[in-house]
């Protein structure tokens, strides 16, 4: 999809993920070879160009001691040391020459079918050994590590020196069937595990599968992240020019209104200078129009008085003339009864 980021389709499987194919009774997961793990199996001390795999760290040091000595088996070497045979067979013959002829037919056969058992047990556990770090080599998800793999082929090895050396009645016998039931063992254990590996295989398609759907679906978000982003910034920017051209139309605006007070204010001064210059003369003229105005007051006080006086001789007049009316009135009547009484009698 174009995404800068690229994921890998295994980056879910960790080492924790990764669990081993080896039976916990063949590996010991608490004690950690300090000086590496011999490769050995039983009956292949003859090989040529030995070598010891150390593991440490978790990475394979090989170190090799050149070629192995051709010692061929015999019966000193078997039942050498403290391994010995117990068997009356292999113990040291009498003086007598028949009988240490004898013993020696008998020793001679009895070893080579030993070795010659011994051989094909130990082919069939190199190649189960081989199937088996094949199959781990092989597997997609649960991949042995060189250290397993080796402390795995060395205890298996021990277990089998261990049975070829144990001292027994029959070692014979004892030896084949302890490494038989070793490649049954080892056979069943290559069975579970291919088992294991169908599975394994199977789960890790569907876990390829769906990290690679999660990547797709991470890769989509990073996707819309981006588209997100961008239309974020548009906005971001857009909005951005709007607040600019807001702030200049206002600045605009209060650039106009502060010329407009300023024009008023001067306009104001020049008012208030020529009301100054004025105040000499408004003050004189209230001073006259003060003197005015009491002479005005005094005038009116002496009218007020005068007023009440009139008013008082009228009111003086009136009662004189109401009784100079009565009195009138009275000697009126008096008239008319004094030409009435020579009338009547």
């Amino acid at each position: 999809m174009g995404s800068e980021s690229t994921y890998s389709e295994c980056e879910t499987f960790t080492d924790e993920d990764t669990g081993t194919l080896v039976p916990p009774e063949c590996l010991d997961a608490t004690e950690e070879p300090s000086h590496g793990a011999l490769l050995l199996l039983p009956g292949r001390s003859h090989l040529h160009g030995q070598s010891i795999v150390a593991v440490i760290g978790g990475e394979e040091h090989f170190e090799d001691y050149g070629e192995g000595s051709e010692a061929e088996l015999s019966p000193e070497t078997v039942c050498n040391g403290e391994h010995g045979c117990r068997d009356p067979v292999f113990l040291i013959p009498s003086a007598d020459p028949l009988a240490a002829k004898l013993h020696s037919i008998l020793t001679d056969e009895a070893f080579e079918f030993y070795c010659s058992q011994c051989h094909k047990q130990i082919n069939r556990l190199e190649d189960l050994s081989a199937r088996l770090s094949d199959l781990e080599k092989n597997s997609p998800t649960k991949r042995l590590s060189s250290k397993k793999v080796a402390r795995h082929l060395h205890q298996s090895g021990a277990l089998t020196m261990e049975a070829l050396q144990d001292p027994a009645p029959d070692p014979t016998e004892c030896m084949e069937e302890d490494i038989a039931d070793k490649v049954v063992f080892l056979e069943k254990r290559v069975s579970e595990l291919e088992k294991d590996t169908a599975a394994s295989g199977e789960q890790h398609s569907r876990l390829r599968q769906e990290n690679l759907q999660l990547v797709h679906r991470a890769n989509a978000l990073e996707e819309q992240l981006k588209e997100q982003e961008l239309r974020a910034c548009e906005m971001v920017l857009e909005e951005t020019r709007k607040q600019k051209e807001l702030l200049c139309k206002m600045e605009r605006e209060k650039s106009i209104e502060i010329e407009n007070l300023q024009a008023r204010l001067q306009q104001l001064d020049e008012e208030n200078s020529e009301l100054r210059s004025c105040t000499p003369c408004l003050k004189a003229s209230i001073e006259r129009l003060e003197e005015e105005k009491q002479k005005l007051l005094d005038e009116i006080e002496e009218l007020s008085l005068r007023l009440s006086d009139e008013q008082e001789n009228r009111r003086k007049l009136g009662d004189r003339l109401s009784h100079e009316r009565h009195q009138f009135q009275r000697d009126k009547e008096a008239t008319q009864e004094a030409a009435l009484r020579p009338r009547l009698s």
